[in-house]
This record gives C-alpha cells, structure tokens and sequence, in this order.
C-alpha cells in the first residue's frame, strides 16, 4: 500500500460513527448509482466521505482544487473521479452536491439536474430552486468541531511549532468564541494562566463564570507571553506595542486578517528564529514571535482537528443527504433536522461503548 493509503487508513481506524452510516446507506441503497459530487479540501480524514458514499454504492466524484497530490490519487485508484474545476464537476450532472467549502453551490443554481438538492457547511444561495440542508446551525458541526476540536488542535499546534511547555505562562484569548473556549479550556489543563479579552459582556461573564481572569486587551497584554486571537478577536499595531517583549502571537480558526499586517509589513523582513517562527523588531525596540505568518494556527501548523471530530463532522454530511433522500425536503434552506443529529450521536456513544437512558 502507498503512504497515501495508509494515511487514509489509520484515520478511518478512527471513523467507526462514518463507518456505521456508510453501511446504513449501502443496506438501504438510498445512494446506489446516484451521481454524487462533493466539492472539498482533500486530505487523510476528508478522503473518508467520498470513500464512505462510494463504498454504499454512489457514483462519487470529488472537486478538489488543489494541485494534483498523493490522496487525489489514492481515490482515483479506487475508481472516484477527481475534478480540479467547478465547471468540470457540474459538466458529470450531479444529482446531490456536498459543497464543504462553497466552490459548487452558487454555481449549481440554475441545474436541472440536481433534483436531489445540496448539503452545505454554510448557506450561500438565496431563493434557491432545490432543497438545501446547512450544516451551519447544527451543535455537531459547531461545537463539537470548534469547541473541542479547533481549541485542542491550536494548542497542541502551538506546542508542537515551539516546543515549549505551557504550564505557568500568561495567555491571553482575545474573542471568547467557541474556538476561544475551546483554546482557553485546553491551555488551562496544561497548567496556564488564562485571561479572556472580550467586548461582548455574556460572554465575557461566560469566560469569568469558567475559571478564567477578564480584561481589556491592553491591561492584558502586558503580562502575557502568549496570545491567540480568535474569530471573534482582533489585534491593533498599539496592541503589539503594547506587549512585552518576546511575546508569542498566534491567530485561531481564520487568517492574518485579525492581525495588523500592514503594520508589520512596514517594519525590517521578519527573521525565521524557527520553522514556522518569525520574529519582527518592532519600531519601540520590544519583538513579537509570529507563528505561521499569522495564518489559523490549526492549519497553517497543526495536523487540524483531530480524527474524532472529523468523524461526526463527515457523519452529518451523510445524515443530511440521507435525509434529502428520504424525506424529499421543498426547495429552500433547510437547518438538519434534530433526530438526525441525535442518530449521529447515538451512534458515536455506542461505538465508543456508552449508551443513554431511553
């Protein structure tokens, strides 16, 4: 077997939820012979889905825009046919789009042959003229992914770039999002001081009822060693003036954009003081370490959320095209309907060993 097999392999060790649907769908043939395409980013844990859809017996083909690499091969060894444009993907007349990252969907508008509609990560067509079912409002994708699956990956990321310990540090969470709660919680188990900078005050009540210390960024910044600024967080150049020297900076769950790059673009070329660290001299004499050119700490660095929360994540793709399938919503947006997420985590609980009162 290629390294590419293997990889894929070890993660669907960890699957068993996906694992379980699949062979629900090829039971019942709700997907045999029907033309599936999915539009996300190929990895070892994403190539499960279309493996999944193709073990049950679908026509699946996958848009991965990236270039050609050794997962895109992997599937097309085992007979899914990969697409590097939307125009080719829509060209195959899918009958079901799973559009994970929005490169297909306000393509398809105008598709007759999507009869069976588009499962989505979040809506992006309005008035559309087929069924959509979101994945944006359901607690599986949101808090199981975000809470504790982004929150584990960034800290664990950042440990793994600096080989350092975080036991005893100041760290600051600026936004106390999901993903913020997530890094706060998991920075607190490894023996951190956590402080939350928040505007919105539920939250910020939130993050105090939680353990964790509440101040302005500024007053925070000053004792601080390390910072992650969150979604829901954003860092000014008199933020980055105001920290010590040496502080660590790192961004959670979405780009630079929350960082003042255009600042530190003005400054001298940063110096790389480690893989993924760059250091910039600031124009006050202090230096701030820049963990992967300020990008999502959990991608830009870390190997992304861990196998088991990609494994409910991939499940309710499959539990919403079940439910297109079989209960043929109307055209429109959809939210998943809640007796398939408590399918979903049922059957996570069994195959972890646990059940529920019935």
């Amino acid at each position: 077997m290629t390294a590419s097999h293997n990889a894929i392999s070890w993660t669907n060790r960890s699957m068993p939820t996906l694992n379980t649907m699949s062979s629900r769908l090829q039971k019942t043939a709700l997907v045999h012979n029907k033309n599936i395409v999915l539009s996300l980013t190929l990895n070892d844990k994403t190539a499960n889905l279309p493996l999944a859809l193709h073990q049950a017996g679908a026509n699946v083909s996958v848009l991965d825009m990236n270039a050609q690499d050794p997962i895109q091969h992997s599937l097309q060894s085992r007979g899914i046919h990969i697409y590097n444009t939307p125009q080719q993907a829509l060209d195959s007349e899918p009958n079901i789009i799973i559009d994970s990252d929005g490169n297909l969907a306000p393509k398809a508008q105008n598709m007759l042959s999507i009869m069976g509609g588009i499962v989505q990560s979040t809506s992006q067509i309005t008035n559309p003229s087929f069924p959509i079912l979101s994945l944006e409002k359901s607690p599986l994708a949101t808090l199981f992914t975000t809470l504790y699956g982004v929150g584990q990956t960034c800290v664990m990321g950042l440990l793994d770039v600096t080989n350092l310990q975080l036991a005893g540090r100041s760290v600051l969470v600026v936004g106390y999002d999901a993903i913020g709660q997530g890094i706060a919680r998991h920075a607190t188990a490894m023996g951190a001081k956590v402080t939350v900078a928040e505007k919105n005050p539920i939250k910020g009540l939130q993050a105090f009822h939680d353990g964790h210390a509440v101040n302005t960024i500024t007053k925070a910044t000053s004792t601080a060693s390390v910072v992650f600024v969150c979604a829901t967080g954003v860092l000014t150049h008199h933020h980055l003036e105001s920290m010590q020297d040496g502080v660590i900076i790192c961004t959670a769950g979405h780009d630079n954009s929350a960082l003042p790059m255009d600042y530190l673009n003005t400054l001298n070329p940063p110096t790389q003081v480690r893989q993924d660290v760059d250091c910039y001299a600031l124009s006050n004499g202090k230096s701030i370490l820049l963990i992967g050119q300020g990008h999502a700490l959990n991608d830009a660095t870390g190997k992304g959320v861990p196998i088991e929360n990609i494994d409910l994540c991939l499940s309710l793709y499959l539990g919403a095209l079940d439910c297109l399938i079989t209960e043929k919503p109307k055209a429109g947006i959809h939210t998943i309907p809640e007796h398939i997420e408590h399918t979903i985590a049922i059957d996570y609980l069994h195959n972890k060993g646990h059940s529920l009162d019935s």
